[in-house]
C-alpha cells in the first residue's frame, strides 16, 4: 500500500486527499466527505451470502451494506464515482441476492468499479494507477478503463477485464482541479 499510495498522491498534488486505516474511521470519512471519487484498496468477499469489503486489520469488523445504511452514507451533493480496488467487489451471481454495488449506488454514488474475481495486489495498483491517472486527464469512465485495459494487454495481460464499470461509459469529472479524493485501505 505505501507505493501505490505514493503514486496516487502525485496525482492529487495539493488537492484534499484523506485516508482511512480502520473500518470505523473510512465510515466516518465516508459519511463526512463530499469527494468526486472515493478509492477502496481493500479486501472484498462475501460469508453466508453478504458482501463485505475489509478496510484495516482482519480482525476488524467488515463494511456491509447495512454498515453504509446505519453509518448514514450519502453523498447527494458530489455523487462520488467509487473504485472498490479488491478480491470479488463488484461480483453478482444469479444465486447471490444481496450484493455491494447497489448499496453504494443506493448512498448516491454517480458509479462503482469493482472487480468480479480475486485477483493480485501488483495487478490491482497498476491498473488502478492507469485508470485513474486517464480519468483524472478528463478521460470518460469507459475511455479509462479501455486505456487501461489496453496497456495490460500490451503486456499479454488480460486480467484488465476483471474490472466492472457500473456507471454511465461517459461519466467524467466537469473540473479536474477541483476532485478531492478520500482514499480507504
Amino acid at each position: 500500500w505505501p507505493s501505490h499510495e505514493r503514486v496516487l498522491r502525485t496525482y492529487f498534488d495539493g488537492q484534499a486527499w484523506s485516508c482511512a486505516d480502520s473500518r470505523s474511521d473510512a465510515l466516518l470519512k465516508l459519511r463526512d466527505s463530499q469527494s468526486q471519487i472515493v478509492y477502496f484498496y481493500c479486501h472484498g468477499g462475501s460469508k453466508d451470502g453478504v458482501p463485505y469489503l475489509q478496510v484495516g486489520s482482519p480482525e476488524e469488523l467488515v463494511i456491509t451494506r447495512d454498515s453504509l445504511r446505519f453509518a448514514k452514507i450519502a453523498w447527494d451533493d458530489s455523487k462520488p464515482l467509487v473504485f472498490i480496488n479488491g478480491c470479488k467487489t463488484a461480483a453478482v451471481e444469479p444465486s447471490q441476492a444481496i450484493e455491494f454495488v447497489s448499496a453504494l449506488i443506493d448512498s448516491s454514488a454517480s458509479g462503482v468499479i469493482g472487480t468480479e474475481i480475486s485477483l493480485f495486489e501488483p495487478l490491482a495498483c497498476e491498473f488502478a494507477e492507469s485508470f485513474l491517472h486517464h480519468f483524472l486527464r478528463g478521460d470518460h469512465v469507459a475511455e479509462a478503463i479501455r486505456r487501461s485495459r489496453l496497456i495490460l494487454l500490451a503486456k499479454l495481460n488480460p486480467l484488465g477485464l476483471v474490472y466492472t464499470p457500473y456507471a454511465l461509459a461517459t461519466l467524467h469529472l466537469e473540473d479536474e482541479a477541483a476532485a478531492p479524493m478520500s482514499g480507504e485501505r
